[in-house]
């Protein structure tokens, strides 16, 4: 879990959908952005169906929601294996 992406996700002016599934991810990362215990970028990026039950959204709308955080900047596609992970931009941000 990373607390300091989730401050950071708490601080951003999303929709409240997006800003939701934004914390959710931040508690599936460490403080680098990345996800799973290899911590190895886009590793063990939660299925759509864990992301559906805990934001309690529907598979469109979790994709929906994460097609748009990726163009807000907050994920990027890692060019190795085309998985979002976190921007370095996002990760990078400091909180004021």
């Amino acid at each position: 879990m990373s607390v300091e992406l989730m401050a950071k996700a708490l601080r951003t002016k999303l929709p409240t959908a997006q800003k939701f599934l934004l914390l959710i991810l931040g508690d599936n990362t460490d403080d680098e952005g990345m996800f799973g215990p290899s911590c190895e970028p886009g590793a063990y990026f939660p299925s759509l169906e864990y992301l559906e039950e805990r934001c309690s959204l529907t598979r469109k709308e979790v994709i929906d929601c994460l097609e748009a955080l990726e163009k807000a900047g907050c994920l990027e596609r890692d060019s190795m294996n085309d998985e979002l992970v976190f921007s370095r931009a996002f990760v990078e941000w400091k909180i004021s």
